[in-house]
């Protein structure tokens, strides 16, 4: 036997129930010292995974195939974007938002709904048209306390060049072509309806929310990089980070995410083979006794995942994995 074989040889995994364990005691200590350097900016009330998962489905000068009038993107990979808290006052102040960049007309053909409470898992599955997913592990105490569905949303928007160079003028950005192209072109977006399930105990929360992928109809030959660097450079990108970003990625794969200036760390994880972006907020909940929010988001088949609570990330990202 070889020194390596004969050093490997005892090597065994070790229990899963350890494994948790250490990892939740890596992430308290990691924790205190990002909380401690975090900035103090406040996410805004309503970010929680629906809102982040709606705001995915809400994108779509940056979505789908440019050879097919009639596509359906397909979430598999994440591209994390940092927002300057200037940009985000810029945008709010403006009233602008990435949906209706293209143009004034906007029309829901579709109004999304308020999560509406059904009995049971088999009736949420039902209303959504999904079998659904459900963590098989979840921390001591953790329990499912009801079951919401969000129904059907669409949305039609007719896409005008002067008012996407109009909302550019606006943020003083000088030095992007706008496509002549997409002028008066129709764009069409419908979300399936989102499964959510809330978890808790006490204080501590957790919501999982599972939806079938967004379909997005988009005129033939529009150039995707294009729409898209200039959708990075609306939420603050500099000029050669958001050539790079439009230039190196499939944005018919692809979800920007925007991650806030509060935001103390962010990175790609791996949900059971499937790559996911995990989001921890610098703010601690009930005067720093409990994590702060965190946040995983995945893809998995035609379906896309968010989980948002404030267990440690090490559980969150746990429970995520275990997902079914």
């Amino acid at each position: 036997m070889s020194d390596d074989a004969f050093m490997l040889s005892g090597l065994r995994k070790p229990p899963q129930e350890f494994v948790r364990h250490l990892r939740q005691h890596l992430d308290e200590l990691e924790l205190e010292w990002t909380a401690a350097r975090a900035p103090r900016l406040r996410w805004a009330a309503g970010l929680a995974a629906a809102t982040v998962l709606a705001a995915a489905f809400a994108l779509p000068p940056v979505r789908a195939a440019a050879t097919a009038f009639l596509d359906f993107f397909r979430v598999v990979n994440f591209a994390p974007v940092s927002v300057q808290a200037s940009r985000l006052s810029q945008l709010g102040e403006q009233g602008i938002d990435l949906p209706r960049i293209l143009g004034e007309q906007t029309q829901e053909l579709r109004k999304p709904s308020a999560p509406q409470a059904v009995a049971s898992l088999q009736a949420a599955a039902a209303a959504a048209g999904i079998p659904l997913g459900q963590p098989t592990w979840k921390p001591v105490g953790i329990q499912l306390q009801r079951v919401e569905v969000i129904g059907r949303q669409a949305w039609r928007f007719t896409a005008s060049t002067a008012k996407l160079q109009q909302v550019l003028a606006s943020l003083g950005i000088d030095d992007l072509q706008v496509p002549q192209s997409i002028d008066g072109q129709v764009i069409t977006m419908s979300a399936a309806p989102i499964v959510r399930l809330v978890y808790g105990e006490g204080q501590r929360h957790a919501l999982l929310i599972e939806s079938r992928q967004p379909g997005i109809t988009l005129p033939q030959g529009v150039d995707l990089a294009q729409l898209g660097e200039i959708a990075l450079r609306v939420l603050g990108a500099d000029r050669a980070e958001a050539y790079r970003i439009a230039q190196g990625i499939d944005w018919r794969t692809t979800l920007i995410v925007p991650i806030p200036p509060d935001v103390s760390s962010f990175r790609k994880v791996d949900i059971e083979g499937h790559e996911g972006l995990l989001i921890v907020s610098g703010q601690r909940g009930a005067a720093g006794k409990l994590p702060p929010e965190s946040r995983i988001l995945w893809s998995s088949g035609d379906r896309v995942f968010g989980l948002v609570g404030n267990l440690a990330p090490g559980q969150l990202f746990d429970m995520a994995e275990s997902v079914q």
